[in-house]
C-alpha cells in the first residue's frame, strides 16, 4: 500500500514538473515572438524613417531647384525689358537726327572744325569701304550736354561718327574700332594699341573739341589707375567696366 502511494507521488510530481517546463517553454516562445515583433516594428520604422528624409531631400531639391529657375527667368525678363527700353530710346534718338542724316542740316566736325553733311562726310571715308549706318547706340559720354547718338558706319577700318546736339547745332567727331572698343553705360572705353595695351578712356566734348583723358592703363602686365600702379587688373574691371552700352542692330 504504502509502494502505491509513493509511485502516486513520484508521478504527480512528474506530471507538474513537465507542466511547469511547458509553461516555461510557452513564456519564452511568447517572449521571443514579441522580441521579433519588436525588432520588425523597429526596422519597419527604420525604413519609414529613410523613406521620408529621402522625399523630404527630394522635395527641397525640386524647391531648390525651382527657385533658381524662377530667379533665372525674373533676370532674363528683366534683361530683355532693358533692351526693349534701350532700343526704343535710341530710335526715338536715330529719328530726332533725321534732318541731319537726311542732309538737310549740317554739322561741325570736331577734327577739322568745318561745316559738313552727313552724306559729305561718308564721302570722305568712303575710301575705307562703303559707309552705311549699321548699329546705333545712345549713350552720356561726359556727363554734360545730354546724351550722344553714335553710329557705327560698318566700313572696313571700321568708323565710328559720334554725334551730339549742343544749343541746337550738332557737332560729330570720328574714331574708329581700335580706339572705341566696349562701350559702357557710363561713357567710358577702351582703345586697343595692340596685344597686352589696353587704354581705358572719358572723353570730354565741347563746341570746339573733342578730348580724351586716360583714367587707366595695362601695358604688358602692368596695370595703373590715375598713375597709380594696381596688382588686381580683373577687379578693377569687374567693378569698373562691366555694363556695356546696347547696340541696336539697324539691318
Amino acid at each position: 500500500m504504502k509502494r502505491k502511494i509513493a509511485i502516486a507521488c513520484i508521478l504527480a510530481l512528474t506530471l507538474t514538473g513537465c507542466g511547469n517546463i511547458n509553461l516555461s517553454l510557452n513564456a519564452d516562445s511568447t517572449k521571443a515572438a514579441s522580441q521579433d515583433d519588436t525588432d520588425v516594428n523597429a526596422d519597419n520604422k527604420s525604413s519609414d524613417n529613410s523613406s521620408d528624409e529621402k522625399a523630404e531631400n527630394t522635395d527641397k531639391e525640386d524647391e531648390t531647384k525651382e527657385e533658381a529657375e524662377t530667379s533665372e527667368e525674373t533676370e532674363d525678363k528683366a534683361e530683355e525689358e532693358a533692351e526693349d527700353e534701350a532700343e526704343e530710346e535710341i530710335i526715338n534718338a536715330l529719328n530726332s537726327y533725321d534732318n541731319l542724316i537726311n542732309g538737310d542740316e549740317t554739322f561741325t566736325n570736331l577734327y577739322s572744325l568745318e561745316e559738313e553733311t552727313f552724306e559729305e562726310f561718308c564721302e570722305s571715308i568712303s575710301e575705307a569701304g562703303e559707309p552705311e549706318i549699321r548699329r546705333v547706340t545712345y549713350v552720356d559720354l561726359d556727363g554734360q550736354n545730354g546724351k550722344e547718338l553714335i553710329l557705327d558706319l560698318g566700313t572696313n577700318a571700321g568708323v565710328y561718327l559720334i554725334l551730339s546736339h549742343i544749343d541746337g547745332k550738332y557737332y560729330g567727331n570720328m574714331t574708329t574700332t581700335r580706339c572705341f572698343e566696349e562701350l559702357q553705360n557710363d561713357g567710358t572705353y577702351r582703345g586697343s594699341g595692340g596685344a597686352g595695351d589696353s587704354y581705358y578712356m572719358r572723353a570730354t566734348i565741347s563746341t570746339e573739341s573733342y578730348t580724351e583723358e586716360y583714367i587707366a592703363e595695362y601695358h604688358d602686365g602692368v596695370f595703373t589707375v590715375d598713375g597709380e600702379e594696381v596688382d588686381d587688373y580683373e577687379g578693377w574691371l569687374s567693378e569698373n567696366f562691366s555694363d556695356p552700352a546696347y547696340w541696336w542692330e539697324k539691318n
